[in-house]
């Protein structure tokens, strides 16, 4: 990544260009986990991501080791997740943290009120925890070994936790970084002591959640993360809010579901048994593989090491999420309607509402690093751009509509990843700035042409009308064939599907090869 000097006002630019990357959470949770999530926000005056991010991380602790994702047969994840929001000072960034830490804290202490009332309970200084703040990482094994091999942190600045990786303990902070590393997967992890004792622990379930000043972010982010430990973190850097005392929304509606409810049931379902694994029906498979194949097309589209590989544990987070997100609404729903959680009741099956919901975060959270990193993409070259997007340019060109609006692109994912036009922020997920961007790409190199268009509700929109093949300039035609996309299936949209509207425009405009925009070959 090509290091930029980090002025002030750079630093200011790229947190405006991440705060303006729009994202509701109301988009992708249900009407019980906003109703909640909206409540505490509005009781602290704090936009909703300061509750919603951590909320996910602190769900996925709940179920921690005893709950798998499960892609395939050898494709397994577990429930860990690492969120990281950014804030400054003054944003209500520990109220927040706050109103999650308190219902896990009660339910650490009712936990150990159920222990004391055991007669082989253990000493205090044994004693499983739930939370841990500061902590060396041979208290952290010694911790979680006895805590059913998980364990959360929240922070309110969670450069709290990166210092202790880089300062707590200088000569050995490379090992700590590579153990927090392995975590990230729930691998097993053994230690040795001094006192010449090993311990180990099988799976684990490391989750941490924090708030983190933006010029920090931006600082870490800005550096060559040769061992991959950013593009472990999902990170926001969501609009600040200035909300009046008087509009505090106090005291909190007492319709809500209360979040130590949740946890409770959430954790005592998991940790009541085996593990529980938890699949994509049919459908969902099926969406999954087509993200998959976006995320990894989007890959492709960058030679920047940092960004592949916050892509490629984008793909990660999407396994994640979705199953996280099942979990949560099915927890709420129930508790919000009187009724049991059970292992016999309970729904292991992750649908394609969850799975959306959670390529639409991944989605947010990536556009969020490319705001807040060095840039580094551009479709300027059009060769590049055929390559890089091959797939996606070859699907649009050969699709049986025309013309083709641009809601019918976005519908039926014709548009591979794109910078935003006025911000330059990559977007993945397609809107109709992005689309009309790579048509009007095509239409530079020549396919066809955009235009405007009257839609059967009478509004205006934008569609590609793409040239036929005997009136494509010879690049074009080479172009093609690159694609492998023969004459027949090139132009077979305008024997099989012919449109009034072309041909009515093809009466009237005889075909004109030689007025195509030409470009160096």
């Amino acid at each position: 990544m090509a290091s930029e000097k980090l002025s002030p006002e750079l630093t200011k630019s790229r947190m405006k260009a991440a705060q303006e990357i729009d994202f509701e959470v109301d988009g992708v949770c249900g009407e019980h986990v906003f109703k909640t999530i909206d409540a505490h926000c509005r009781a602290i005056g704090a936009p909703h991501p300061f509750i919603f991010f951590p909320l996910l991380t602190v769900i996925a602790s709940c179920m921690g080791v005893k709950a798998i994702f499960t892609v395939n047969e050898e494709w397994h994840e577990p429930s860990i997740l690492w969120t990281v929001v950014a804030a400054r000072k003054g944003e209500k960034k520990t109220p927040a943290c706050q109103r999650l830490l308190k219902p896990m804290a009660k339910l650490e202490t009712d936990l150990r009120n159920e222990d004391d009332d055991n007669d082989k309970a253990p000493s205090p200084d044994r004693q499983p925890q739930l939370l841990v703040d500061y902590f060396s990482f041979e208290e952290l094994h010694s911790l979680m070994s006895r805590s059913g091999c998980q364990i959360l942190a929240i922070y309110d600045e969670v450069m709290t936790l990166y210092q202790q990786l880089d300062l707590y303990k200088p000569s050995g902070s490379k090992i700590d970084k590579t153990t927090l590393l392995s975590l990230f997967n729930g691998s097993s992890w053994n230690r040795n002591f001094k006192n010449n004792t090993t311990g180990k622990m099988e799976n684990t379930a490391f989750n941490y959640s924090g708030f983190i000043q933006p010029k920090f972010l931006i600082d870490m982010l800005q550096r060559d993360d040769q061992a991959g430990f950013y593009d472990r973190i999902m990170v926001v850097c969501p609009p600040e809010i200035s909300v009046p005392f008087q509009d505090l929304q106090v005291p909190m509606p007492a319709d809500i579901v209360q979040f130590y409810a949740v946890f409770k049931a959430i954790r005592d379902l998991h940790q009541a048994g085996d593990i529980i694994r938890y699949t994509f029906d049919e459908e969902a498979k099926k969406t999954f593989a087509q993200y998959h194949d976006d995320l990894q097309d989007q890959k492709s589209s960058t030679d920047d090491e940092n960004k592949r590989g916050h892509i490629v544990k984008g793909i990660t987070h999407l396994v994640r999420l979705a199953g996280i997100l099942h979990v949560m609404e099915q927890a709420f729903n129930a508790i919000a309607g009187n009724l049991p959680l059970t292992r016999d009741s309970w729904n292991t099956i992750i649908s394609t509402t969850s799975l959306d919901r959670a390529f639409s975060i991944v989605s947010y959270c990536l556009n969020q690093k490319w705001a807040l990193m060095p840039p580094s993409f551009s479709i300027d070259d059009p060769q590049r751009f055929l390559q890089t997007n091959a797939n996606k340019i070859g699907k649009f060109l050969t699709c049986n509509k025309l013309p083709i609006p641009t809601s019918f692109a976005v519908q039926n994912h014709l548009v591979p990843p794109m910078p935003h036009p006025i911000t330059g922020v990559m977007t993945k997920q397609p809107n109709v700035q992005t689309t009309l961007a790579f048509m009007n790409k095509l239409k530079d190199m020549g396919f066809g042409d955009v235009e405007q268009q009257s839609s059967q509700n009478k509004r205006q929109c934008n569609v590609f009308r793409k040239r036929k093949y005997n009136e494509l300039n010879e690049t074009c035609q080479n172009d093609l064939k690159k694609l492998k996309i023969n004459t027949e299936l090139y132009d077979q949209v305008f024997t099989n599907a012919p449109n009034p509207n072309m041909a009515a425009s093809t009466s009237q405009q005889p075909s004109q090869p030689n007025a195509s925009p030409s470009r160096s070959q």
